[in-house]
């Protein structure tokens, strides 16, 4: 006789079938001890119902369901996440990152986190690391550091492809803390000038930022290197463009009227829109075109996001965000966000009455300014604009969702879709902090979206947390109700604070996220760092 495992029950209970000989049996090809009546891959000795479930290696290896291996529900992001950790104290290692590509051609997409606070080079120069994708995850990082002090260089990222024509893609790299600051009068704002780095590829060693290329901002006070969007090439000339934003123009410091007392009034804002990019030392005056803001407060230049074609030109466009601070005793209390959708198209200062189109957040004052803007993001069907203020009866921050073609004035709550946060006791989680978009984390064929709370308090204030919208439609989405959510480690961990849609670092066919922690301490180091979370599929 022949003794062979099956789910046939004799009296209601599960026992081997004896199967007499000349009776059939059920095969067992694999010869893994489970017949084909159990085993959903007869033809792998590695999987049947005893095996050890592996999750992101493409396979059921259990024959059950896998709820550990999905990232939907609740999930501490240590369960689910690789640190990648900072290398030293107060880097704030995991403030900003970009996608950029494969670019080692060697199948797997890589990525930079951006490290403002390093200080190897020069005391608060910054500094940026560059991962490496392969079979394991991330791996192989080059640290490169800044030389100019209080630079804060990484503060933001692009990946603008090849700029410098010799057929190597290219870096950007923000530094809104380099010199000289506005110093000049009464009201000065004391604030910095700004630049941005153009670093030439390949990167393969450790060690200085050597730029072929600074690009200065157009003014001291300007900021320049806050925010960066790669347009691809949108002038033609087989080069890659980007915007630049300098949400700091047009500060200055004066007393309150009403507080009594000396503040920094935030100014309009700039962007500028970058074809060419001399060689050496320069600054964005020569831009191709700039974006000027409106009035104070409206920091126009805050967060930068590429978007297909909105005009029907066949070239990229972009979003310039303008939060539009809105703060208590009687601090621009007519405060509303702005989003301002801009052809690549556009040539010398145009300002925002030449905008495609214009989304509007909530106005006016508490419980109705949402601002609207302080992240960006987008894909190949729609534009996420985190609002990380946004409150209305049960929502406390969240995200809008719109699809394009975009133009005329939208009014992003009535006419957008929503991903609403849910409250929280004592004071609000922030998500929208960041947003991320283009991603799909669950292989379901549907784009995914994920925000940031960075002040979460699930493991206590400032934990934050990240919560994920799989597959939403333009409609109402109740974040946290359903999808799911991923929470800092512990206390002041501030995790999602930034987000990146990395595309597939490992290979396994998933799209992969990476989570940025700046406020991490951990193992006596306060330098920040960030999560890398596989796409998840059985």
């Amino acid at each position: 006789m022949t003794l062979y495992r099956s789910s046939l029950a004799l009296f209601g209970t599960a026992l081997p079938l004896v199967l007499l000989t000349g009776c059939p049996p059920p095969a067992d090809a694999d010869g893994d001890g489970w017949s084909e009546l159990d085993d959903c891959d007869d033809n792998d000795p590695a999987v049947h119902p005893e095996a050890e479930e592996v999750c992101g290696n493409g396979l059921d290896d259990d024959c059950a369901p896998s709820p550990q291996c999905s990232l939907e529900g609740e999930h501490s992001i240590g369960d689910v996440g690789t640190l990648l950790p900072a290398s030293g104290e107060g880097l704030r290692s995991g403030s900003s990152m970009v996608s950029l590509g494969d670019l080692d051609g060697d199948g797997y997409a890589d990525f930079a986190v951006g490290e403002p606070g390093q200080s190897q080079g020069a005391e608060g120069a910054g500094g940026v690391v560059l991962w490496f994708g392969s079979p394991e995850g991330p791996e192989r990082p080059v640290r490169l550091h800044g030389t100019v002090s209080g630079a804060a260089a990484g503060s933001s990222l692009a990946a603008p492809g090849d700029v410098t024509g010799d057929g190597v893609a290219d870096l950007l790299v923000g530094a809104p803390g380099e010199g000289p600051a506005d110093d000049t009068g009464e009201e000065a704002s004391l604030l910095p000038r700004g630049a941005v780095y153009l670093l030439a590829g390949p990167f393969e060693n450790d060690g200085a930022m050597t730029p072929v290329s600074v690009l200065r901002g157009a003014a001291p006070g300007d900021c320049a290197g806050t925010s960066l969007a790669a347009l691809g090439d949108i002038s033609g000339d087989g080069l890659g463009d980007f915007v630049v934003g300098a949400p700091c123009r047009g500060s200055f410091r004066q007393v309150h009227e009403h507080l009594g007392q000396l503040m920094l009034f935030d100014g309009p804002g700039l962007a500028h829109l970058v074809t060419s990019v001399p060689a050496g030392d320069s600054d964005l005056s020569s831009a191709h075109a700039s974006f000027p803001g409106e009035e104070i407060w409206d920091s126009l230049g805050t967060a930068i996001t590429a978007l297909p074609d909105q005009d029907g030109d066949g070239q990229m466009d972009f979003a310039i965000a303008s939060p539009d601070y809105f703060g208590a005793e009687w601090i621009n209390p007519d405060a509303q966000a702005h989003v301002h959708i801009f052809s690549s198209s556009s040539v010398g200062e145009t300002p925002t009455t030449a905008a495609l189109a214009t989304l509007a957040g909530g106005c006016c004052g508490f419980g109705r300014h949402d601002a609207a803007g302080t992240s960006l993001a987008s894909d190949s069907q729609r534009l996420l604009i985190g609002a990380p203020t946004l409150s209305d009866f049960e929502i406390e921050g969240g995200a809008f969702i719109l699809s394009g073609p975009l133009s005329g004035d939208i009014d992003a709550f009535e006419e957008g879709g929503v991903l609403a946060a849910p409250t929280q006791a004592n004071e609000s989680a922030l998500a929208g902090t960041s947003v991320a978009a283009g991603l799909d984390l669950n292989c379901d064929g549907v784009p995914d979206y994920v925000v940031g709370a960075p002040l979460a308090r699930d493991e206590g204030p400032r934990t934050g947390a990240v919560l994920i919208a799989f597959g939403p439609s333009d409609s109402y989405v109740a974040l946290g109700d359903s999808g799911g959510r991923l929470i800092g480690e512990r206390s002041g961990d501030e995790a999602g604070r930034s987000l990146l849609a990395v595309g597939d670092v490992d290979g396994d066919g998933c799209d992969d996220l990476v989570i940025g922690s700046p406020a991490r301490y951990t193992e006596g180091t306060d330098g920040g760092g960030a999560w890398f979370v596989k796409g998840a599929r059985e």
